[in-house]
């Protein structure tokens, strides 16, 4: 019996596919047998790797099923693991973690300024991000920038700063979820109103009498460092 199939410890899906060689009913019975074993032993990695058991769907010939025993000899058995939400959680944690360890403010402001950004829409939790191709998780307060790194003067090019928070996180997360999603550090437009980075970014471009160089320097002013997710 030849079977196809695609697996990876924290994949997002795997599919098998069942060969000739046997009867039809030992072909489906064997090929479930296989798929059940192999789905189980992909459930453990995926628990081991992540710390706890990840949300999983499987579809048998197409349809919402567990019953791998009832499979076509031809037909096809699709694992599928959320994997959105425990790679947002992560990185989440990571720098809530990161920004409460390094920067003791009483007030925690530093760690309550992160925002998370899925497809460009302002979320409260990572739960919240789970349909995104695309998560950006940056800070609203204007000293993210100092703490991070700082635009050089050639051609706004973001200085690397191998002890920042979103470049550490950025890399831990990267070699973590690698195979799964593109994750790097980058720097983004933060917007929305009511944030300290918003009023600082508005009072300094206000400064500029020109519309067009106003609104140039406003939207540089808006951009962060952050940690860029998207997924494969």
């Amino acid at each position: 019996m030849a079977i196809k199939m695609r697996i990876a410890v924290l994949s997002r899906e795997v599919v098998f596919r069942a060969g000739n060689g046997l009867s039809p009913q030992e072909v489906s019975a064997r090929f479930g047998a296989f798929a059940s074993m192999q789905i189980a032993e992909i459930d453990a990695e995926n628990a081991q790797a992540a710390g706890h058991a990840l949300p999983r769907e499987t579809f048998v010939d197409g349809r919402e099923s567990d019953d791998f025993a009832s499979v076509r000899p031809d037909g096809t058995i699709v694992a599928t693991w959320e994997l959105t939400t425990e790679v947002v959680r992560y990185v989440w944690d990571q720098i809530q973690k990161s920004a409460a360890t390094r920067f003791r403010h009483p007030t925690g402001r530093f760690a309550k300024s992160q925002r998370i950004y899925a497809d460009g829409v302002e979320v409260e939790t990572p739960e919240e991000a789970a349909a995104a191709q695309e998560v950006v998780i940056a800070s609203t307060v204007p000293y993210a920038r100092k703490i991070e790194g700082n635009f050089s003067k050639q051609g706004g090019v973001w200085a690397s700063n191998e002890g920042g928070i979103y470049h550490a996180v950025a890399a831990l997360a990267a070699s973590k979820y690698g195979n799964v999603a593109k994750i790097k550090f980058g720097a983004r437009e933060v917007l929305g109103g009511g944030t300290a980075l918003s009023a600082w970014a508005k009072g300094h471009s206000a400064m500029i009498a020109n519309e067009g160089k106003r609104r140039k320097e406003h939207s540089r002013d808006s951009r962060q460092p952050a940690v860029v997710i998207v997924f494969r």
